[in-house]
């Protein structure tokens, strides 16, 4: 396994930030996995707070290091290529923020509340999570497993190799999905209905028959609906 640690700035770092600590750290978590192909690129960002990480499920050459399709990520071209790069490689991102602040809780958007004890915890934890995800599409090992099953291996990952981490589900009050129909005014020829009409007009006589069918239906169901009013 390879490490890169970015700086924006090149801030003078504390000892905790060091490229030396943070591959220490990332080594620590990595003991049960075969991270032979695998490169990771963690950039320290000063004057921000963020912490988020990411997998590529590719195989990347020396050429896709800074690609990405994800906007988030565009400030990583900011920074320059590795030299040492293999041929080909696997790679996770990790980025955070040198001014968060520790002792405090942290709600992620999966159900879990977590808290970290020190720089070195929360990202052993968020390597931990990337690395399941890391096990599961390079090397098999969780098929069919997503986000709540790298939380939970992450947890118990790093609570193996030392860090202090504490987490617990947090359940959230989930949203009402509100319906609402769509009213579509012919006199006005919104892009919406011209959308429609050429869908439509693609369609064989099976289909638009079939359309008819659900048409009549639907104005059935609101009719009844207007008059229950």
């Amino acid at each position: 396994m390879k490490v890169y640690v970015f700086t924006d700035k090149n801030p003078i770092l504390k000892n905790c930030f060091q490229q030396e600590n943070v591959s220490a750290v990332l080594e620590k978590v990595a003991e049960t996995t075969d991270t032979t192909d695998l490169a990771v690129a963690v950039y320290l960002l000063t004057n921000s707070s963020i912490w988020t990480g990411h997998l590529v499920t590719e195989w990347l050459g020396p050429e896709d290091f800074h690609h990405s399709g994800k906007r988030s990520w565009a400030f990583i071209r900011s920074f320059s290529t590795p030299e040492d790069l293999p041929a080909r490689f696997k790679l996770i991102r990790l980025a955070f923020g040198l001014s968060r602040r520790y002792g405090k809780s942290t709600v992620l958007m999966y159900g879990w509340k977590l808290h970290f004890g020190h720089f070195a915890d929360n990202i052993g934890y968020l390597f931990a999570h990337e690395l399941h995800h890391f096990r599961r599409h390079h090397l098999g090992l969780h098929p069919g497993e997503g986000e709540q099953s790298a939380c939970r291996w992450a947890l118990q990952r790093t609570k193996e190799a030392g860090f202090n981490v504490e987490a617990v589900r947090v359940h959230r009050r989930k949203r009402a999905k509100v319906q609402s129909n769509i009213c579509i005014l012919s006199s006005r020829k919104p892009k919406l209905l011209q959308r429609v009409k050429l869908a439509v007009a693609h369609l064989c006589p099976a289909d638009l028959k079939e359309l008819e069918r659900w048409v009549y239906q639907r104005r059935a169901t609101l009719e009844v609906k207007e008059q229950d009013k």
